[in-house]
């Protein structure tokens, strides 16, 4: 699903930007995908070089895959 989300934020134009408000059972899923926290409010960023280098893991899990 983050992915997608990644994509479609590339598609319309926020360089592969995303924000997430998260509770803290799920901050280490998020900061493994490359989200960083913003000042421990609960917030998250995933920027658009945290982006692309998701991206480019997910391409190559797939390309292994096969």
């Amino acid at each position: 699903m983050v992915e997608e989300l990644v994509k479609e934020s590339q598609a319309l134009g926020f360089s592969g930007i995303l924000k997430a408000v998260t509770v803290p059972s799920v901050r280490e899923f998020y900061k493994k995908i490359g989200f960083i926290e913003d000042n421990g409010t609960g917030w998250m960023t995933l920027t658009s070089d945290a982006a692309e280098r998701f991206l480019n893991r997910q391409e190559r899990r797939r390309n292994n895959r096969e």
